[in-house]
C-alpha cells in the first residue's frame, strides 16, 4: 500500500525528517517574528494548523501584509466627524422631504378623486333632470322649500 513506482514509502527517510524539521523551524521563526505584529487568524490554536490560506507552513510562502493605516490627527478626526454628521443630517432631511412629497401626492390624489366623484354626480343629476324635462316626467317627491320659490320666480 505504501509502495509507489517501486519505492517503499512505509518507512520515514532521512530527507523526510530533514524537511519536517525545516518546516517546524520556519513555523517557529514566523511565530516569533509576529509577536509585535498583528497575529494571524490561524494562529489561535484552533484546528487548522496550515493557516487560513493554506501556506503558513510551506517553505517560502507567506501571507501578504496589509496596507498600514496612517494615524489621523485630532483635527482630521473632527473634520471626519463633522462630515459624517452633515451627511447624516442631509439624508434625514431628504428622507423627510420625500415623506412630505408622498403625503402631498396622496392628499392631491384623494382630493382629485373626491372632485371627480362630485363632478360625475353633478353631471348625472343635471343629465337626469334634462332627460326628465325632455320627456315630460314629474317627480312624486314633495318639492323642497327653496326649490318651490325658484320655480315660482321662473314661472
Amino acid at each position: 500500500m505504501y509502495v509507489y513506482e517501486g519505492k517503499d514509502y512505509s518507512k520515514v527517510s532521512e530527507s523526510d525528517k530533514k524537511t519536517f524539521d525545516q518546516l517546524l523551524a520556519e513555523k517557529l521563526r514566523l511565530s516569533e517574528s509576529a509577536i509585535g505584529e498583528r497575529a494571524l487568524r490561524s494562529s489561535g490554536g484552533g484546528g487548522n494548523e496550515t493557516g487560513a490560506r493554506g501556506g503558513a507552513l510551506a517553505a517560502g510562502l507567506t501571507l501578504p501584509e496589509g496596507r498600514k493605516r496612517r494615524q489621523l490627527s485630532d483635527e482630521e478626526l473632527e473634520v471626519r466627524r463633522k462630515k459624517r454628521a452633515e451627511l447624516k443630517a442631509k439624508r434625514a432631511k431628504l428622507r423627510e422631504e420625500q415623506e412630505q412629497r408622498k403625503l402631498e401626492e396622496k392628499r392631491k390624489k384623494r382630493l382629485f378623486t373626491v372632485f371627480v366623484v362630485f363632478v360625475m354626480r353633478c353631471t348625472l343629476c343635471d343629465l337626469r333632470e334634462e332627460f326628465w324635462r325632455r320627456n315630460g316626467y314629474t317627480s312624486q317627491n314633495c318639492p323642497l322649500e327653496g326649490s318651490s320659490e325658484e320655480e315660482e320666480e321662473e314661472g
